[in-house]
Protein backbone atom coordinates (compact mmCIF):
# COMPACT_ATOMS: atom_id res chain seq x y z
CA UNK A 1 0.00 0.00 0.00
CA UNK A 2 1.14 3.23 -0.31
CA UNK A 3 1.12 4.48 2.73
CA UNK A 4 3.48 1.62 4.01
CA UNK A 5 6.07 2.76 0.93
CA UNK A 6 5.65 6.23 2.45
CA UNK A 7 6.23 4.94 6.17
CA UNK A 8 9.29 2.99 4.45
CA UNK A 9 10.93 5.97 3.12
CA UNK A 10 10.50 8.34 5.86
CA UNK A 11 11.26 5.90 8.60
CA UNK A 12 14.51 5.12 6.08
CA UNK A 13 15.59 8.79 5.88
CA UNK A 14 15.34 9.60 9.83
CA UNK A 15 16.43 5.94 10.95
CA UNK A 16 19.10 4.39 8.78
CA UNK A 17 20.65 7.04 6.95
CA UNK A 18 23.96 7.27 8.73
CA UNK A 19 25.00 10.94 7.68
CA UNK A 20 21.08 12.08 9.07
CA UNK A 21 21.54 10.14 12.20
CA UNK A 22 21.72 13.23 14.60
CA UNK A 23 20.62 15.93 12.43
CA UNK A 24 17.59 17.37 13.79
CA UNK A 25 16.50 19.90 10.98
CA UNK A 26 13.88 19.70 9.01
CA UNK A 27 12.90 17.56 5.84
CA UNK A 28 11.39 18.19 2.36
CA UNK A 29 9.02 15.30 1.01
CA UNK A 30 9.42 15.20 -3.07
CA UNK A 31 8.40 13.19 -5.61
CA UNK A 32 10.67 12.49 -8.66
CA UNK A 33 7.68 14.15 -10.75
CA UNK A 34 8.08 17.56 -8.52
CA UNK A 35 9.62 20.25 -9.59
CA UNK A 36 11.03 23.52 -7.56
CA UNK A 37 10.39 27.31 -7.74
CA UNK A 38 13.87 29.03 -7.92
CA UNK A 39 13.27 30.07 -4.47
CA UNK A 40 11.86 27.34 -3.18
CA UNK A 41 14.52 26.80 -0.36
CA UNK A 42 14.75 30.11 0.54
CA UNK A 43 11.34 30.80 1.25
CA UNK A 44 11.41 27.52 3.54
CA UNK A 45 14.33 28.78 5.49
CA UNK A 46 12.69 31.56 5.70
CA UNK A 47 9.74 29.74 7.03
CA UNK A 48 11.53 27.90 9.76
CA UNK A 49 13.22 31.35 11.05
CA UNK A 50 9.25 32.43 11.22
CA UNK A 51 8.23 29.58 12.96
CA UNK A 52 11.53 29.68 15.52
CA UNK A 53 11.00 33.46 16.35
CA UNK A 54 7.71 32.71 16.98
CA UNK A 55 7.92 30.20 19.69
CA UNK A 56 7.17 27.28 17.37
CA UNK A 57 4.00 28.62 16.86
CA UNK A 58 2.78 24.79 17.32
CA UNK A 59 3.67 24.28 13.67
CA UNK A 60 4.26 20.92 13.23
CA UNK A 61 4.86 20.65 9.37
CA UNK A 62 5.74 23.33 6.71
CA UNK A 63 4.13 23.38 3.45
CA UNK A 64 5.37 25.06 -0.10
CA UNK A 65 2.95 23.21 -2.29
CA UNK A 66 -0.31 23.03 -3.44
CA UNK A 67 -2.07 19.79 -5.30
CA UNK A 68 -4.54 22.30 -7.27
CA UNK A 69 -1.60 23.86 -9.31
CA UNK A 70 -0.96 21.97 -12.81
CA UNK A 71 2.52 22.82 -14.51
CA UNK A 72 0.92 24.71 -17.55
CA UNK A 73 0.01 27.07 -14.63
CA UNK A 74 3.17 28.02 -12.76
CA UNK A 75 3.10 31.61 -13.94
CA UNK A 76 -0.81 32.19 -12.69
CA UNK A 77 -0.38 30.14 -9.65
CA UNK A 78 2.85 32.25 -8.62
CA UNK A 79 0.64 35.14 -9.44
CA UNK A 80 -2.21 34.38 -6.78
CA UNK A 81 -0.99 35.01 -3.63
CA UNK A 82 1.87 37.78 -2.36
CA UNK A 83 5.20 35.53 -2.61
CA UNK A 84 6.01 36.02 0.43
CA UNK A 85 2.82 35.15 2.85
CA UNK A 86 2.32 32.39 4.96
CA UNK A 87 -0.88 31.09 6.72
CA UNK A 88 -0.87 29.06 9.92
CA UNK A 89 -3.58 26.32 9.65
CA UNK A 90 -4.79 23.04 10.38
CA UNK A 91 -3.11 20.27 8.26
CA UNK A 92 -5.57 18.66 5.52
CA UNK A 93 -4.37 15.86 3.86
CA UNK A 94 -5.27 16.43 0.51
CA UNK A 95 -4.12 20.50 0.62
CA UNK A 96 -0.92 19.94 1.99
CA UNK A 97 0.48 16.57 1.58
CA UNK A 98 2.99 17.90 -1.47
CA UNK A 99 6.09 19.67 -1.10
CA UNK A 100 5.65 19.58 2.82
CA UNK A 101 8.56 19.48 5.45
CA UNK A 102 8.99 17.56 9.20
CA UNK A 103 11.45 17.56 11.69
CA UNK A 104 12.72 14.67 13.26
CA UNK A 105 10.89 15.83 16.51
CA UNK A 106 7.66 15.38 14.17
CA UNK A 107 8.48 12.34 12.98
CA UNK A 108 9.31 10.82 16.46
CA UNK A 109 5.44 11.86 17.22
CA UNK A 110 4.18 9.88 14.05
CA UNK A 111 6.28 7.22 15.06
CA UNK A 112 4.60 6.87 18.51
CA UNK A 113 1.57 6.91 16.49
CA UNK A 114 2.90 3.79 14.55
CA UNK A 115 0.05 1.07 15.75
CA UNK A 116 -2.49 3.75 14.40
CA UNK A 117 -0.81 4.51 11.57
CA UNK A 118 -0.37 0.87 10.35
CA UNK A 119 -4.06 -0.05 11.02
CA UNK A 120 -6.09 2.75 9.98
CA UNK A 121 -8.50 1.53 6.98
CA UNK A 122 -6.90 3.66 4.25
CA UNK A 123 -4.10 3.54 1.69
CA UNK A 124 -2.77 6.91 1.54
CA UNK A 125 -0.47 7.77 3.95
CA UNK A 126 -1.49 11.49 3.97
CA UNK A 127 -5.29 10.34 5.04
CA UNK A 128 -3.90 8.00 7.59
CA UNK A 129 -1.63 10.85 9.18
CA UNK A 130 -4.69 13.24 9.06
CA UNK A 131 -6.23 10.61 11.02
CA UNK A 132 -3.46 9.78 13.43
CA UNK A 133 -3.14 14.04 14.13
CA UNK A 134 -6.47 13.99 15.83
CA UNK A 135 -7.05 10.37 17.24
CA UNK A 136 -3.31 9.29 18.50
CA UNK A 137 -1.97 13.13 19.55
CA UNK A 138 -5.30 14.82 20.51
CA UNK A 139 -5.05 17.21 18.38
CA UNK A 140 -4.65 17.94 14.50
CA UNK A 141 -1.38 18.72 12.81
CA UNK A 142 -0.47 22.25 12.36
CA UNK A 143 0.78 23.64 9.13
CA UNK A 144 2.60 26.99 8.10
CA UNK A 145 1.55 26.84 4.32
CA UNK A 146 2.55 29.19 1.40
CA UNK A 147 0.14 31.28 -0.08
CA UNK A 148 2.36 31.15 -3.72
CA UNK A 149 3.40 27.11 -4.06
CA UNK A 150 6.92 26.70 -4.46
CA UNK A 151 6.90 23.12 -5.48
CA UNK A 152 5.04 21.56 -8.84
CA UNK A 153 3.41 18.23 -9.47
CA UNK A 154 4.00 18.14 -13.24
CA UNK A 155 3.00 14.35 -13.45
CA UNK A 156 -0.87 14.99 -12.60
CA UNK A 157 -2.29 14.93 -16.16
Amino acid sequence: APKHHWWWKISFVFEHVRALKSFNGWVLLLEEDHMLAPDALHLLGKMKELRKANNHLNIDFLNIGQQRVKVRNIPQAIAEGPMDVVTATSWISSKHNMGFALSREVWNEIKACSKEFCTYDDYNWDWTLQFIGSKCRGRSWQVLSASAPRVFHFGMW
